[in-house]
C-alpha cells in the first residue's frame, strides 16, 4: 500500500511537470542570447503589436502572430515560446546583435473559443503579458485593398514627431487610405526594421474608399529614412518615416538632410553644404545636398530661401512672408530626372512651404520643412514634402 502511495504520488507530480511545461516554455537556443523583455508598469508587452485575424475553430497561419521587443545585452541565438491559451500559442526564433531589437512570434494552433486571451511571453528572466482577442465563428471578415499597394502607399501621412532614441506616443500614428469590398472585422499592422510599430484592428460597417489610422509604438534606434510596410497577407504598400537624430548626434557634428517625398523616405547624406549670404541685401539660407546611387545622381536636394529679416532659431518661415520681388526656390530633382520646385515672388503660393530653424551658432544650423513642390517644366504635377529636416555645418 505504501509502495501504491508514493507511485501516486510520482505519477501526479509527473503530470503536473508536464502539464506547466505544455502551457508555458522558453529557451535560449545555444545559451548565447541574453537580455530583457520590454514591459510598461503594468506588466504589459511594450510595445506590443497583435497582427491578423484570430477566429474560434479557424487554424492559425504566417498572418498570425505578434511583435515584441528585447533588449539584448549579449547577441546570440534565440527562442522564445509563448504559454498555451485557448489552443494556440506563440513562438519565434532567430539570431540578433546586442541592443533593442524587434521579435516576430508566430501563431500556432487553433483557437477553440471566442474572447480576450492573455498570454505570457517570457526571455532571460523577464516576462510580459499581451491580449489576443479571438472572434466567434461567425464573426465576418473584411475584403479591402490598400490604395497604392502593392507600391508606397497613396495619400498616406504620419503624425507626430520622429527622433532617434524617444519612444513614440500617442501623438505617432500612420493614416492609409483603403477600399472596402466587403464589410467586417479588419486588422492592419505596419513594421519597420528601425524598431517602430503600427496598428489597427476593428470593424468596417461601410463600403468604398476611408481611411484607416494605426496608432504608433516603439522605439526608433537609428535616424534617417526608414520605409515601413503596412498591409496583412492579403494587402499591403510601403510608406516612408523620416527619423531625425537624437539632440546628441546633432551636436556633435552629425550632417544630414532628410525628407519624406511623395511617401518614400529619403536621405541626401552627400555633398551636403549650406551658407548663409545676403547678396541682394537679404540673408541667405543655401541648404544642399543628394543621394548618389550607382555611380550617377539619383536625387538632389537644395533649399534657396531668402528672408527680410535674420535667420533666428525657433521662428518658422513661410514663403507667403516674405519680401516681394524676394525669390525662393525649394528644388527636388527625382530618381528620372524630373525637376520639381516651388517660387515664390509676389503672389502667395498654396499649400505654401515652410522652414523653421531649430538651432543656429557660428558653425551649425538645424532645423525642419515641409509643403508642396511643383514642376517648373511640365506643370501640374507635385510632389508632397513632410518630415523634413537638416543639421548641415555652415
Amino acid at each position: 500500500m505504501k509502495f501504491l502511495k508514493s507511485s501516486i504520488v510520482i505519477a501526479l507530480a509527473i503530470l503536473t511537470l508536464w502539464s506547466c511545461e505544455k502551457e508555458y516554455s522558453l529557451e535560449d537556443a545555444g545559451g548565447n542570447a541574453t537580455g530583457t523583455l520590454k514591459s510598461d508598469g503594468f506588466g504589459d508587452c511594450l510595445p506590443s503589436s497583435v497582427n491578423g485575424i484570430f477566429k474560434k475553430d479557424s487554424t492559425l497561419g504566417t498572418g498570425n502572430y505578434i511583435d515584441v521587443q528585447i533588449n539584448l545585452t549579449a547577441g546570440g541565438s534565440y527562442t522564445i515560446i509563448s504559454d498555451t491559451v485557448n489552443g494556440f500559442y506563440f513562438k519565434g526564433s532567430g539570431t540578433a546583435a546586442p541592443g533593442l531589437r524587434t521579435v516576430r512570434l508566430r501563431g500556432f494552433g487553433k483557437p477553440l473559443v471566442g474572447g480576450n486571451n492573455e498570454f505570457r511571453i517570457g526571455f532571460g528572466g523577464s516576462e510580459c503579458f499581451i491580449t489576443v482577442n479571438v472572434l466567434n465563428s461567425s464573426a465576418t471578415i473584411a475584403v479591402f485593398t490598400l490604395v497604392g499597394g502593392p507600391g508606397v502607399c497613396a495619400a498616406a501621412s504620419a503624425s507626430g514627431s520622429y527622433t532617434q532614441g524617444v519612444a513614440l506616443n500617442i501623438s505617432n500614428t500612420l493614416t492609409v487610405s483603403v477600399n472596402v469590398a466587403t464589410l467586417g472585422a479588419y486588422t492592419l499592422g505596419a513594421v519597420s526594421t528601425n524598431g517602430m510599430f503600427f496598428t489597427s484592428t476593428g470593424t468596417f460597417t461601410t463600403s468604398g474608399a476611408q481611411n484607416v489610422t494605426l496608432n504608433g509604438a516603439g522605439t526608433p534606434t537609428t535616424a534617417g529614412a526608414t520605409s515601413i510596410t503596412v498591409g496583412n497577407t492579403a494587402t499591403s504598400c510601403v510608406f516612408g518615416i523620416v527619423v531625425a537624430p537624437s539632440s546628441g548626434g546633432t551636436g556633435s557634428g552629425t550632417n544630414f538632410i532628410t525628407a519624406n517625398v511623395n511617401g518614400i523616405a529619403t536621405t541626401f547624406n552627400q555633398n551636403i553644404v549650406s551658407t548663409i549670404s545676403s547678396p541682394t541685401g537679404f540673408p541667405v539660407l543655401l541648404v544642399a545636398g543628394e543621394k548618389v546611387a550607382g555611380g550617377s545622381e539619383g536625387f538632389a536636394f537644395s533649399i534657396i530661401l531668402p528672408v527680410a529679416a535674420t535667420f533666428t532659431a525657433g521662428t518658422t518661415y513661410n514663403i507667403n512672408q516674405l519680401a516681394a520681388g524676394i525669390n525662393v526656390l525649394v528644388a527636388y530633382n527625382d530618381a528620372v530626372g524630373n525637376e520639381f520646385s516651388i517660387v515664390s515672388e509676389v503672389a502667395p503660393q498654396t499649400p505654401g512651404f515652410s522652414f523653421t530653424i531649430t538651432t543656429i551658432n557660428s558653425t551649425r544650423i538645424t532645423g525642419t520643412f515641409s509643403g508642396t513642390v511643383e514642376d517648373v517644366v511640365g506643370g501640374g504635377v507635385t510632389r508632397t514634402i513632410t518630415n523634413g529636416a537638416f543639421s548641415v555645418p555652415l
